[in-house]
């Protein structure tokens, strides 16, 4: 590196960084204006569509394009995460809606997501005592010590009639 690159230039303009060496990874992206444009650009496709191939199809942006801009640029990754929370709330609000217009199942969902120790589903089991015609009693059994014989024997009783 000369010792003129991180030295501005006449006008105020700093040199431009030196490309990475071949097949070194860059460490950061240049945002210059039509990056940024571009950028600007995805992001509004990407609220108005709500996904990420929706908005590379509006705009003609690869998918990698994008996450090589998530990964590099801070600021682009904190828009995308903030344009991320815009599209759940407006599904959040558009679903909450129609929930309260009437759609049970929507109405069911947004409780249970709000409020799972009340709302969640529970099963409840019962027991009368007898599981396949076998008493319950007696101390636990280590399942994984019955061998195949006394498998067949459980099998053979259980078969039997009456």
């Amino acid at each position: 590196m000369s010792a003129n690159q991180n030295q501005p230039r006449a006008g105020g303009q700093f040199a431009k960084a030196p490309p990475p060496k071949l097949g070194e990874p860059r460490k950061s992206i240049r945002r210059t204006a039509m990056v940024i444009k571009h950028q600007a650009m995805w992001l509004e496709a990407f609220k108005a569509a709500g996904t990420i191939a929706g908005a590379c199809a509006r705009t003609g942006l690869g998918r990698s394009t994008v996450q090589k801009w998530r990964a590099l640029d801070p600021a682009f990754a904190g828009a995308f995460d903030d344009a991320g929370l815009t599209i759940t709330e407006t599904l959040e609000t558009k679903g909450l809606s129609e929930a309260i217009n009437g759609n049970t199942e929507l109405l069911k969902f947004f409780l249970r997501a709000r409020k799972p120790e009340v709302y969640r589903e529970r099963l409840e089991v019962k027991s009368t005592g007898v599981v396949a015609n076998v008493p319950v009693a007696g101390p636990p059994v280590d399942f994984t010590a019955i061998t195949q014989p006394m498998l067949d024997s459980i099998i053979r009783e259980m078969e039997q009639p009456g």
